[in-house]
């Protein structure tokens, strides 16, 4: 399955991924240059430590974001913490892809701090 990134200087970077990958693993397994760490493997709606970061904070395009699995309160909270929040923002860590998102398209955000001065 294949996933584009948008970077900030906007430059489209596809690449492969893994069904049951993140997409903010996908992300780093090929050097996009998204920051961040893994949501915890426990996390779930009823418990867990949830995402732990925003640093991997992406915009969904808009053809894709209804295909995701809904965002739980952790994400949330962790995405109040991001400057220019979209109504189609999300965490990269907390993207699991799927057959479904074969395809998918995401921004990274000029005010990502995975990207405060990055050109490539």
């Amino acid at each position: 399955m294949n996933c584009t990134f948008i970077k900030p200087n906007g430059k489209r970077t596809t690449v492969p991924g893994r069904v049951g990958w993140s997409l903010l693993k996908t992300a780093q397994h090929h050097d996009v240059g998204l920051e961040g760490w893994e949501a915890s493997p426990s996390w779930s709606e009823d418990y867990g430590d949830g995402p732990a970061t925003a640093a991997d904070h992406v915009v969904v395009a808009k053809e894709w974001f209804d295909k995701l699995a809904p965002m739980y309160p952790e994400e949330e909270k962790m995405l109040g913490y991001v400057e220019h929040v979209t109504e189609t923002s999300r965490l990269a860590a907390v993207i699991k892809l799927s057959k479904e998102l074969d395809g998918i398209t995401v921004y990274i955000p000029p005010e990502n701090m995975s990207f405060k001065g990055y050109n490539a």
